[in-house]
């Protein structure tokens, strides 16, 4: 299973504004028995700034559920750092990466929102 955190807003719409953070990943092997339930969260990307002396959100966290086992790709930050990755329960050939941070600055004003969303992948063998 594989999960992406949704990416952050940006940061300030001012000469000094900043640019979102990437969301984590998270990717690990959970085993599934015929009929688990497996619940899938889909983090949202953050909304960007809309004013000046503002700043964004951050984006959302998606989420992997079989029973007591979790795969989990945190947002990135508004205007700021990447996104995390995070296990729980019994999750096998586990592999993170951060989302790379946003700029520190702007020499334009930031007039775009942040973008993306979480994303899920399923692979499901039987």
């Amino acid at each position: 299973m594989k999960a992406w955190g949704g990416g952050g807003g940006g940061g300030e719409q001012s000469p000094n504004g900043s640019d979102a953070g990437g969301g984590g990943y998270a990717g690990g092997v959970m085993t599934v028995t015929p009929l688990s339930t497996i619940t899938v969260t889909v983090g949202t990307g953050g909304a960007g700034a809309t004013t000046n002396g503002t700043t964004g959100t951050g984006g959302n966290s998606t989420a992997v559920t079989n029973g007591t086992s979790t795969i989990t790709a945190t947002g990135g930050g508004a205007g700021g750092a990447g996104g995390t990755a995070s296990f729980s329960g019994s999750v096998a050939s586990q592999i993170t990466h951060t989302g790379g941070a946003g700029a520190s600055e702007r020499s334009t004003p930031n007039l775009l929102p942040g973008f993306g969303t979480g994303d899920p992948e399923l692979l499901l063998h039987g």
